[in-house]
């Protein structure tokens, strides 16, 4: 089957079906799924969606996850961003929005799921003694023309709250 064949049996851009092939693009599972289905491959392709899952975010990003999913404590300091484990979506999509080179679209959703995936670090059950310091002028700041500095300041306030109640 030809690219331009298997791109419109999956309903997918030819151009995306060459940067999956090429290794630019990470598939989404709904992708994994319908290309096993289009190809017959009984479920070999869309048992890749684990490994894809795993290789979605950068390697430093997995790197320092796997390190927050060991840890017993956490003591983070930030002087110019509200930290990523107490920032909102909002803020993140702005701070990734505001970099220079600017980032393509899906590097910015990339980055902001990778972001708020690391939050699981809050739901476990052993979960760590964490630490923040903020100066006070990460939480006052406006990115991007909103109040994401707000609402990550209401974030960060509801964090402490949770924490404390455990």
């Amino acid at each position: 089957m030809r690219v331009g064949e298997f791109a419109v049996a999956v309903r997918y851009g030819e151009d995306l079906v060459y940067k999956v092939e090429g290794g630019k693009r990470i598939p989404r599972s709904d992708y994994l799924d319908t290309a096993d289905e289009v190809l017959g491959a009984g479920g070999l392709v869309a048992a890749m969606k684990e490994d894809v899952k795993k290789v979605r975010y950068p390697k430093k990003v997995r790197d320092l996850a796997q390190m927050e999913a060991r840890a017993v404590e956490l003591q983070l300091y930030d002087p110019v961003n509200t930290h990523g484990l107490l920032q909102t979506s909002e803020y993140a999509q702005a701070l990734f929005r505001m970099r220079r080179p600017r980032y393509a679209e899906e590097e910015v959703e990339r980055g902001v799921a990778a972001r708020m995936a690391r939050k699981a670090v809050f739901a476990r059950n052993s979960a760590p003694e964490l630490s923040f310091i903020q100066d006070e002028w990460t939480l006052r700041r406006r990115l991007g023309g909103g109040d994401e500095g707000g609402a990550s300041a209401a974030r960060t306030s509801a964090c402490g709250r949770t924490v404390a109640e455990r």
